[in-house]
């Protein structure tokens, strides 16, 4: 039998080092092994430092699947697979030592730093996970997983059901311990298996470019490694496809070691595309923070993922991190190459003493993680109870409410109000008295939940008031603002003070963050800054409505209240942990996107970010839309579309519901749907044809199927088109979802059609970010004279559906068409 040996091969940091010298060496005639697949690929004339092959630069993607099909059988020795696979790829790369200036020791050793900073074990592939049943891998790393295997299934059988355990029934809490061990197994077989392979060559030419080109000054090969990455993601995928039974192997390779050589072929083009992508994010968030916010560089935070989302990244999740906050994250623009063990280890460190966030009771609940007002933590916030919170120092005894001086709030007319901190001294009968809020006011992001919500005739604990005082004259401020005390509950009062909400978060001195989890963070502890971040991503002030407003708008001058009353710049901590942070961690700030420089939202991107982020009053989401994207006060769907001209189709679709007014049925009445789930991807639609507004609707680009009526609920396989077996259109559509308005649409009107969004420019189907491969969001959609189009509804199909000899909807049966919605 042939045995699949792990490679004797070490690639310690210093082997790392040794071979990025090596690619730097001036006097190396050629740099692509001859034994590559790629060695006779083509490149362009005009070199850079860092240069891909025209198959990466310039073929279609028919082409590059092709390509990377080709490669399984390169595998003809099995004794020295990694090395094989490291030539095959070695050719699509190519460095140019003549046209960097840079010292070579000092090159290789930032490189060589660089690389430090990234994982050492990548993530897991979640569609590989049987490496350990492989009875060809007689290995050293087969052998130890299968002894962790054996005491993991030891552990398994001797759980105990606690008395209290959260979960519907003592099967499902069994089913969940089960599933999490099983997840740990995986892990361990992962990591036994690829934490010795050697880093391949394009990753060590790629490291070499990033050392020695400041970020943000090298577009054009930015774009070209985009591609590359894009390239390592359809190689993935198209290995799939690879017939084992075809294809050239050693004559004594079975099918089954076949499969196995496809595999480890998927494995490592999977760790190929990890860092290739883990490193254009770095190089374009780099480019970010010195240059601030642009589409350009924004576009490279976003590509294709190759991996599907499982229930692992739950087990691995710390038990007090809310799970509300981690979906967040995985909708966020970068989420593809976001590696969370680092992330999750940093909060699990600071937060190991502290209980169950959903419910501290049950030590493993977790809630439903689909929309936040399935949280019980921001539930009815706008009638919280306990608003007495008092400073960490307070003893509490000798504190007092403090309420305002109604007088002074009116005698700063016209203006937003601040409280002023040199016009009063606190006494028994003190109040707080009002300046104009200007650019020496300190403006106070918090959060409700956390209590020190309130209204000013109401007031807060004096202790908030000496805190807030003591921040302000530190940092030379006037004042402090502040919504507990400067916006009434009085509607007139309320909504002249949130008129004025964002010209007092941008021109403040400073923006202050006061949440309480951030709050526990020690700035003298290990790791420190990482550990802020960590605890930022996940804080109950990034997953709120109205504090993403104050952090967008407050973002030029952002500081974060830690332990002790220290504050933390957020544009040192960006900084501090560009430089020198792990890598693995710096990406996630593409998942503060609101809060980094010169960023701007239009309608699309700051709907989408709102569809996860509940406010404490219902309609406060409008006004909140209205002032991220406008600056204006909105209190109606339809007041917000009147300020708007175009909009991205891609980002109309979803089950939000509609406004009911003539020519805008098109567009959302809201930002979130409420209290309904959506499991489907948020996208804000860049990337897709954009629509433009006209009396009489929406005129857009879409692919469209107009629906043949007389086939539409006939349950005969021989007519069918809309569905599978007996299922018709309405069922094939719905599915699982009670939709009335289709069969009503059918009836009143004399003309129906499937819409789907299209790629700007292309006549192919725009999937966003995300998207799941065959089950796509359409739009239904009638017409009386096939001239203007009334939006219906918005629901699931399935395009994998395909039955032999039966004609079925599929995307060939789109076609691009300009139309008006109404």
């Amino acid at each position: 039998m042939v045995q699949i040996q792990l490679e004797n091969i070490r690639d310690p940091l210093d082997s790392v080092a040794g071979r990025l010298h090596s690619l730097m060496n001036s006097n190396a005639k050629v740099q692509t092994d001859s034994k590559s697949s790629f060695a006779d690929g083509a490149f362009s004339k005009d070199s850079t430092f860092l240069e891909f092959a025209d198959l990466i630069t310039s073929e279609t993607v028919a082409k590059q699947n092709e390509a990377g099909r080709s490669l399984v059988h390169k595998i003809n020795d099995v004794s020295c697979y990694v090395s094989q696979m490291d030539a095959c790829f070695s050719g699509l790369a190519r460095l140019h030592p003549s046209r960097c200036n840079a010292d070579v020791s000092n090159l290789v050793k930032d490189a060589h730093a660089v690389f430090n900073r990234m994982p050492q074990v990548p993530r897991q592939v979640e569609e590989v996970n049987v490496l350990h049943e492989f009875r060809h891998l007689e290995t050293e790393a087969a052998a130890r997983s299968r002894e962790y295997i054996r005491v993991a299934n030891d552990k398994l059988s001797d759980i105990k059901l606690p008395d209290q355990h959260g979960f519907p029934s003592p099967a499902d809490w069994y089913s969940v311990k089960s599933a999490e061990i099983d997840q740990q197994k995986q892990q361990f077989v992962w990591q036994s298996f690829v934490e010795h392979w050697p880093v391949d060559t394009n990753t060590l030419r790629i490291l070499l470019w990033v050392a020695s080109s400041p970020a943000g000054s090298d577009l054009p090969v930015a774009l070209q490694l985009n591609k590359y990455v894009y390239f390592l993601a359809g190689v993935f995928d198209s290995i799939q496809f690879y017939d084992e039974e075809g294809n050239r192997h050693p004559k004594e390779a079975s099918l089954e070691l076949r499969r196995q050589f496809k595999m480890l072929w998927r494995i490592y083009v999977s760790i190929c595309w990890q860092r290739a992508t883990m490193l254009l994010q770095y190089y374009a968030l780099g480019a970010i923070l010195a240059q601030g916010w642009s589409s350009t560089w924004a576009n490279l935070l976003s590509v294709r993922s190759i991996f599907a989302y499982t229930t692992g990244l739950m087990f691995m999740q710390p038990k007090y991190m809310c799970g509300q906050a981690v979906t967040l994250l995985r909708q966020s623009k970068a989420t593809t190459v976001f590696d969370f063990r680092k992330m999750f280890e940093r909060f699990e460190t600071a937060f190991s003493n502290f209980p169950a966030r959903c419910d501290p009771r049950y030590a493993e609940y977790r809630c439903d993680f689909i929309i936040p007002q399935s949280c019980t933590r921001f539930q009815g916030q706008a009638e919280i109870p306990d608003q007495s919170q008092h400073d960490s120092m307070c003893d509490k005894k000798a504190c007092r409410l403090i309420s305002w001086q109604e007088s002074s709030y009116d005698a700063v007319n016209g203006h937003s109000r601040a409280v002023d901190i040199y016009a009063m001294e606190i006494s028994a009968n003190s109040r707080l008295i009002y300046r104009v809020a200007d650019k020496t006011t300190l403006a106070i992001s918090h959060v409700w939940s956390h209590g020190q919500g309130g209204r000013p005739e109401t007031g807060f604990n004096t202790c908030l008031h000496n805190r807030y005082s003591s921040i302000a004259k530190k940092y030379n401020c006037s004042s402090y603002w502040i919504d507990t005390c400067c916006i009434p509950t009085d509607e007139t009062r309320r909504m002249e003070a949130i008129r004025g909400i964002n010209g007092v978060f941008s021109t403040s001195r400073i923006t202050l963050v006061c949440d309480r989890d951030i709050m526990c963070i020690d700035t003298k502890s290990e790791h420190f800054m990482e550990t802020v971040l960590a605890t930022l991503l996940v804080a109950d002030w990034n997953v709120r409505a109205w504090t993403l407003l104050e952090g967008f708008r407050g973002r030029s001058n952002l500081h974060l209240l830690c332990t002790n009353g220290e504050l933390v710049s957020f544009t040192k901590m960006c900084s501090t942990l560009y430089t020198s942070g792990a890598i693995d961690m710096v990406i996630f700030l593409s998942a503060l996107q609101h809060l980094l420089p010169s960023v701007s939202f239009q309608y699309e991107e700051s709907g989408s970010l709102l569809r996860k982020r509940a406010a404490s009053r219902r309609g406060d989401e409008l006004i909140i839309w209205g002032l991220l994207c406008q600056d204006r006060v909105t209190k109606t769907g339809e007041s917000l579309v009147q300020g708007i001209q175009s909009v991205r189709t891609g980002f109309l679709v979803s089950r939000i519901p509609r406004i009911d007014m003539e020519s805008l049925h098109w567009a959302p009445a809201f930002p979130s749907q409420g209290n309904h789930p959506d499991e489907f991807t948020i996208s804000d639609g860049e990337g897709s044809e954009v629509g433009v507004r006209c009396p009489s609707g929406l005129v857009a680009v879409w692919l469209v199927h107009h629906i043949d009526r007389d086939l539409l609920f006939r349950p005969d396989d021989a007519h069918e088109f809309y569905g599978s077996g007996s299922i018709s259109l309405l069922s094939a559509l719905t599915g699982q979802y009670s939709f009335e308005s289709i069969p009503l649409a059918r009836d009143k009107y004399d003309y129906l059609a499937i819409l789907h969004p299209q790629i700007e420019g292309q006549n192919d189907p725009y999937a966003g970010r995300d998207a799941m491969q065959f089950q796509r969001l359409v739009v239904l959609c009638a017409s009386h004279d096939r001239k203007t189009w009334r939006w219906i509804t918005v629901v699931p199909y399935n395009f994998d559906i395909v039955r032999v000899g039966l004609k079925t909807l599929s995307w060939s049966h789109f076609k691009s068409e300009r139309i008006t919605l109404d």
